[in-house]
């Protein structure tokens, strides 16, 4: 007797999967394996820049009388998400993959309220992720060996994000900007200095003695006339 088969996307035919092969696994649509990213690392700087243009850009956004949360706007909890985002992103030197039930542990709230705050941030371009899966159960198996996993997420600054806030970045950049390093001497400006250096401690050290004398003579200047006592 044959065995059933089953056609298939790229062949025609194909025996089904036999039971103990199969995991059963969900994965969602467009899942990515889990390995394939490429992160770029953050600074500190640059953490502190993006929430900061989140920050002013929330403040923006909401409408006279409109109230927080509300269609369109961005919530608080959502620029906490952020936040730590952010800072997940500096220690991992970019990488950032944690889980919904760790940012809703860290964050005490539920599961949904993450997603919907990642909702919020995406609307408006301030995050982005991509699903992914990792392999399970038998290497060499036909089948579905796979099972969801946590996202990849990625932080973005949206150019109206930015715009709000570049001349206040500018400016204090340009005020926490170190002084430019000097350009090395060269041996004949280094004679030079030395040569001016030690003429300043010769006039110094006359001046001092000149001081020196005029007190002396002043003192003796000074005695008391005794005669007639």
């Amino acid at each position: 007797m044959s065995a059933l088969m089953t056609a298939e996307p790229g062949r025609r035919f194909r025996a089904a999967e036999p039971e103990h092969r199969r995991t059963y696994q969900k994965v969602r649509r467009e899942s990515r394996w889990a390995g394939s990213e490429q992160w770029t690392a953050l600074s500190r700087d640059q953490a502190n820049t993006m929430v900061l243009a989140l920050r002013v850009y929330r403040e923006k956004l909401r409408q006279p009388g409109q109230r927080w949360g509300a269609a369109g706007t961005i919530s608080a909890g959502a620029v906490d998400l952020f936040q730590l985002l952010a800072n997940i992103a500096v220690r991992g030197r970019g990488r950032l993959e944690p889980s919904v039930a760790w940012l809703a542990e860290r964050l005490n709230v539920p599961g949904k309220v993450i997603h919907a705050w990642k909702a919020q941030l995406k609307e408006h371009g301030f995050l982005t992720w991509r699903r992914r899966y990792v392999e399970c159960g038998l290497k060499g198996q036909r089948g579905p060996q796979v099972q969801q996993t946590s996202n990849a997420y990625a932080l973005k600054l949206p150019a109206r994000a930015w715009d709000g806030i570049s001349k206040l970045v500018r400016r204090r950049r340009k005020e926490d900007a170190p002084a430019a390093a000097q350009a090395p001497l060269s041996a004949k400006e280094k004679r030079l200095r030395d040569r001016a250096a030690a003429e300043r401690a010769q006039l110094r050290e006359r001046l001092e003695t000149l001081n020196v004398h005029v007190a002396l003579g002043s003192a003796e200047n000074d005695r008391p006339d005794l005669e007639g006592t």
